[in-house]
């Protein structure tokens, strides 16, 4: 299992990509609650983002929702709503 990443390290990450995001405070990462092995997902939140990654990968994707988007995908899975494409 690889160490946790430091904010400053996932910063330094996607600026070397072009890609700086806009986080202000440094993200809060955290696991569900139903997580009993080390390949779990994490969350972490903004006011009007939420971001998931890879617990065992934390570097190599990073998926980013806005929060009408990911309060969509979580009332679907509570609600069993959600469609197979």
């Amino acid at each position: 299992m690889s160490a946790p990443l430091s904010d400053a390290a996932f910063l330094a990450f996607w600026k070397e990509r072009n890609i700086v995001p806009q986080f202000g405070a440094p993200l809060h990462w955290r696991k569900s609650t139903k997580c009993a092995s080390a390949a779990c997902v994490e969350v972490a939140e903004r006011p009007n983002s939420m971001f998931v990654r890879d617990s065992k990968s934390p570097l190599e994707s990073v998926l980013a929702f806005t929060r009408a988007d990911w309060n969509t995908f979580v009332t679907g899975i509570k609600e069993d709503t959600l469609e197979s494409r």
